[in-house]
């Protein structure tokens, strides 16, 4: 009897330096992350307050049927937003546009589209005009405690920028001058979208991005007036700190007051550990090589590795599988780039290395002068549901 209290007593040692030593480990691995903010990151984040043309965009954007106003982040506030049907006026806008990216000559706007943009034609320019302003249109934002107890309304970007597009396009055959002024607008509602690090935001901000670099591949614009706007964009990196940015909300998550001990300790020593595996996980992804990135090995083997005792890493651990979403936006973007370059004339080449090492863009022009540009081979990862091929053609005499 006393042999079995002694082996209990032993075992029972062993456990408890054994989680001490864990607690430790974690508590040191988030001092560290503590430091890495303190260091950088924090002047990276400053706290800001809600900006005049922030609440400008608000007003303006209600008399299009487009609310802008943050959402309450909490379950009831998300699913009601998610719930809400979308206007008609915006779902015809994204067909036009849809079919002007497939068809930009035989692409007409619904006559319900053309009625609303010319009845909403002072709204929609007031918003044009703020939006190319260079004001900026930012919500109040501190990061310093974590999750800000809001977030940016992440249907209205897409809708503000459905209008605008339709509006550049229907104006492109009459009025070049003033459809470059539309597109500029849209642009600008892109960014104000990608101004907003988190991870929601960078994702919408980045699905705008695509649709529009897929409409201005049909437009024939000067490439030298969108080199700059387009190449200050960098999706991969917007998603890197957005990830990033996760792990340190949960590094900084507000505690509950709780008088029971057990439940807010573990819950401390949880999130602490949610979050530097988060932070490891997207250190790891920094390094990788998009040309030869398997996403969805390297997903299965992060969730692999979440122990069963954490609940929230469990629960909680971001779909790691959006970075070849990002990588194929910014090979969008250089595609865009080289289209509007090729209708510049003046291009030659056959051959000629991404941006992204390890893949070739490649030209080919057939008997009619009609050019093909797309890659020589695709990357490993797969396209998001709603993304298109990368391959452009160019019919060059429909920008003569």
């Amino acid at each position: 009897m006393r042999g079995c209290t002694w082996i209990a007593t032993v075992i029972l040692i062993i456990a408890l330096v054994g989680g001490i030593v864990f607690v430790e480990s974690v508590n040191l691995r988030a001092e560290r992350m503590e430091q890495v903010w303190d260091g950088s990151l924090a002047e990276a984040y400053p706290a800001r307050l809600t900006t005049p043309a922030a609440h400008r965009l608000e007003e303006l954007g209600a008399r299009l049927g487009i609310d802008w106003t943050p959402l309450s982040l909490t379950p009831a506030s998300i699913d009601a937003e998610a719930e809400r049907p979308s206007s008609p006026i915006h779902d015809l806008a994204g067909g036009y546009l849809d079919a002007f990216e497939t068809d930009p000559g035989s692409a007409v706007p619904a006559l319900q589209l053309k009625q609303f943009l010319d009845s909403h034609h002072e709204p929609l320019l007031k918003v044009a005009d703020l939006l190319r302003s260079g004001q900026s249109v930012r919500w109040a934002r501190d990061y310093s405690k974590g999750l800000p107890k809001t977030m940016l309304n992440y249907s209205a970007g897409p809708r503000m920028e459905r209008l605008l597009l339709s509006q550049a396009v229907m104006t492109l055959a009459t009025d070049r001058k003033t459809a470059m002024r539309w597109f500029e607008a849209a642009h600008g509602a892109v960014l104000v979208v990608l101004d907003d690090p988190e991870l929601t935001a960078q994702l919408s901000g980045q699905a705008m991005f695509r649709r529009e670099l897929r409409v201005l591949s049909h437009t024939c614009l000067p490439v030298e007036a969108w080199n700059a706007r387009l190449a200050g964009i960098d999706a991969r990196a917007g998603v890197l700190r957005a990830l990033e940015l996760a792990s340190f909300f949960a590094l900084h998550r507000e505690w509950p007051q709780r008088t029971g001990w057990p439940s807010e300790f573990l819950s401390r020593v949880w999130w602490h550990d949610y979050a530097t595996r988060l932070y490891t996980a997207v250190e790891k992804l920094r390094n990788v090589d998009p040309a030869t990135f398997d996403s969805e090995d390297f997903v299965r083997r992060q969730a692999a590795a979440l122990p069963w005792w954490n609940p929230y890493a469990r629960l909680l651990f971001p779909n790691l599988d959006v970075l070849p979403r990002a990588v194929r936006t910014d090979l969008r973007r250089e595609l865009t780039t080289i289209v509007l370059t090729e209708v510049a004339g003046g291009t030659t080449w056959n051959r000629r290395p991404a941006i992204i090492p390890g893949l070739t863009w490649v030209r080919r022009v057939d008997d009619a002068g009609s050019v093909t540009i797309e890659l020589e081979k695709e990357p490993p990862f797969r396209p998001s549901p709603n993304d298109r091929p990368l391959r452009a053609h160019i019919v060059m005499a429909d920008c003569r």
